[in-house]
């Protein structure tokens, strides 16, 4: 039996079936928790979100759900600009379940295609794909990218050491240059009657940002602020929220909004003051904190989230693939793309590039 939930509320009241799915399913995953998708649907579901539960004939609890949200004729996971790692919560094999809830989609809501964007190479959903289609679906996978995170295990002197020269002497270099300028502090806000005070921070440190012109900053608008907010609140409730600040001469120059969830630590947004660049304030931050949470021991994990970036890269010492798979409705249409996709549109990106080598040693032999 299929459930489908299509409220607000409603999906509320699947708090205790979502949380039982969510243990049974083995997994640590911030963005599968009801909480969070709570919280997500709250601010950004504008009535096209729906959830889905399989429950299998006879049995007295879920194997597996989804939450999806409709985009305009096509049907996806939720939008990664406010969330990440999507995918099925699903208990161990259980392919068959989700194979049933995709079937469920295409009959009930008969859409033009499914995307799951941002899902891991490693997700169920990616590793099973062409279980999944089977006759019912044409699967492409497209935009291939990484994910960054530090896997936290020994020292934090081991860490570095691996990271390479340059990058280790770039960032000392850095972090002294930083100290030898300013009187430099570290704040963690943890507790919800710190929520006021921080977003003045917040607002302080992002209207200097450059996220602020590319609309990517917590305060860029109302509904942005105010799910940022109530993920402060909710998680500051069960001691899991964790926004560190740096400061230089006790003015906030950058922070790290973050939630450590299962000895994992997922810094959802960064920022800092471009008054201050020239002193790398979000590198030296960062530096601090890694260093840190090796000294700590309570995480074993940072994720850094977000599109990739070159300081990721070097901070990290490990990384995920990632990608965008899209189901479309078993067809002639659907098998033409495919093949327009995977084999003429590489043909044709080659004969361009063949094309313009041509041109440049024409050029150059008449120049």
């Amino acid at each position: 039996m299929i459930q489908e939930v299509n409220t607000f509320l409603e999906f509320q009241e699947i708090e205790h079936a979502w949380d039982d799915l969510y243990q049974r399913a083995m997994i640590s995953n911030l963005f599968l928790t009801h909480t969070w998708l709570t919280l997500w649907i709250k601010h950004f579901g504008n009535g096209q979100t729906f959830a889905l539960l399989h429950v299998p004939d006879g049995a007295p609890k879920p194997e597996a759900g989804v939450v999806l949200k409709r985009y305009n004729k096509s049907i996806g996971f939720i939008e990664n600009d406010f969330s990440a790692y999507p995918d099925f919560l699903a208990t161990p094999q259980s392919i068959g379940a989700i194979q049933d809830l995709l079937t469920h989609v295409k009959g009930r809501h008969l859409p033009s295609k499914l995307v799951f964007a941002g899902v891991s190479a490693n997700s169920v959903l990616c590793k099973n794909s062409a279980s999944l289609a089977k006759d019912q679906w044409v699967p492409i996978f497209k935009y291939p990218s990484q994910m960054r995170s530090i896997l936290i295990s020994g020292t934090f002197d081991s860490y570095f050491k691996l990271q390479g020269a340059k990058f280790r002497s770039e960032t000392r270099r850095k972090v002294h240059r930083a100290e030898k300028n300013f009187r430099v502090g570290l704040r963690t806000f943890s507790h919800g009657r710190e929520k006021t005070e921080l977003f003045e921070m917040v607002r302080l440190i992002e209207q200097d940002s450059w996220k602020a012109r590319i609309g990517s900053d917590i305060i860029h608008n109302e509904k942005q602020l105010a799910f940022y907010g109530d993920v402060f609140e909710r998680y500051a409730e069960q001691d899991k929220a964790r926004i560190y600040v740096l400061y230089f001469n006790d003015q906030p120059v950058s922070f790290i909004f973050g939630i450590l969830l299962d000895r994992t630590y997922y810094a959802l947004k960064t920022s800092y003051r471009l008054f201050y660049r020239d002193y790398s304030p979000g590198l030296v931050l960062f530096a601090k904190i890694i260093q840190s949470l090796f000294e700590e021991k309570e995480v074993k994990r940072l994720e850094f989230l977000g599109s990739d970036a070159r300081w990721k890269e070097e901070f990290s010492n490990y990384q995920e693939d990632f990608c965008t798979l899209e189901l479309y409705p078993m067809g002639l249409k659907s098998l033409s793309y495919n093949m327009l996709y995977l084999y003429i549109r590489p043909l044709i990106k080659r004969l361009k590039i063949i094309t313009l080598i041509r041109k440049l040693q024409r050029r150059s032999e008449h120049s």
